[in-house]
């Protein structure tokens, strides 16, 4: 296998692995086929796959034993000695372990936005923010970590099979959805009357499968919906700024919206959460920036329109 540059602006890329009693497993980004863990044993960190670097790994996928969850990361450094890793913080149900059964796990790294997304058989299971900061060129290491140079390190205890990687990243959701707010599912982000004009509002109205609640993810970060981008009040990153539509235009920092593995819908250019001003769900609310805080204000359900 070729080994990926980690950690370069470009390209994106996805790793696939399978562990488990898979014959083959699902597509190709960086993704892990299928994995099998029979148990965490003695050491603290087991790998299941990563890329050598001249000290610690540019980027790996572990079972993480403090949590008993899948994890993905990428380093935003090459310390002597330890480790400094962007991973994927923001996780649900799907990042689970399950011991002794095989799993399909699927790490995907978006260059042009900087978000880390771990799938677990298929499911979104976590997500993270990278920033590059240099690049990792050695060889994949599979089954075994890396730390202060030394290879013989972090022995995963379990099967792998069906490992590849692709360039190319997955963006999490689908091509067309409804937004509901999670806390009233029969409620939706909404384009106010599908409104074209740039500062249309943006509100939480009942979902009616109409195009003003058709939004799409796309692959450059932004979230759209008749033909424009979700958007902050004159591009505001302060908690309590209102969202609208606006005019999508390259480069506009607060029209990046990632979806993450906990349900929050976040904004990196303000380092806050779309948010559901105090979890009011009258039709007609206006959704507002806020710091991501967990609550269902900020857990968002996104469903095929």
């Amino acid at each position: 296998m070729k080994a990926l540059a980690v950690g370069r602006p470009a390209p994106s890329y996805v790793v696939q692995v399978c562990a488990g009693t898979c014959e083959s497993c699902g597509e190709n980004t960086v993704r892990f086929g299928s994995v099998v863990l029979s148990q965490y044993g003695d050491e603290a960190l087991i790998e299941v796959l990563g890329q050598d670097n001249t000290n610690a790994q540019g980027f790996m996928l572990w079972p993480d034993s403090q949590g008993n969850v899948w994890r993905f990361a990428m380093a935003s450094a090459d310390p002597a000695t330890g480790s400094s890793y962007d991973q994927t913080l923001d996780i649900n149900s799907n990042a689970n372990v399950q011991l002794n059964t095989w799993t399909q796990l699927t790490a995907s790294y978006n260059a042009a936005t900087g978000q880390l997304n771990l799938y677990v058989n298929g499911a979104l299971a976590g997500t993270g923010q990278h920033k590059p900061f240099s690049s990792a060129a050695g060889s994949f290491a599979i089954g075994r970590g890396q730390n202060g140079g030394n290879k013989n390190v972090n022995y995963f205890n379990g099967s792998i099979s069906n490992v590849s990687a692709t360039t190319g990243a997955i963006t999490p959701g689908v091509n067309t959805c409804a937004i509901a707010v999670s806390s009233a599912t029969t409620k939706c982000l909404d384009n106010n009357v599908g409104g074209t004009s740039p500062g249309n509002p943006v509100q939480i109205w009942d979902c009616n499968n109409s195009n003003p609640q058709q939004w799409a993810f796309n692959p450059d970060g932004t979230l759209r919906v008749n033909g424009g981008c979700l958007d902050t009040v004159n591009e505001g990153t302060q908690n309590n700024t209102l969202v609208q539509y606006a005019t999508c235009a390259p480069g506009v920092a607060s029209q990046q919206w990632f979806p993450r593995g906990n349900g929050s819908i976040y904004n990196p250019a303000s380092g806050r959460c779309l948010d559901d001003p105090a979890g009011n769900i009258a039709s007609g609310t206006r959704p507002q920036l806020y710091d991501c805080n967990g609550t269902p204000s900020q857990r968002w359900t996104v469903t095929s329109g």
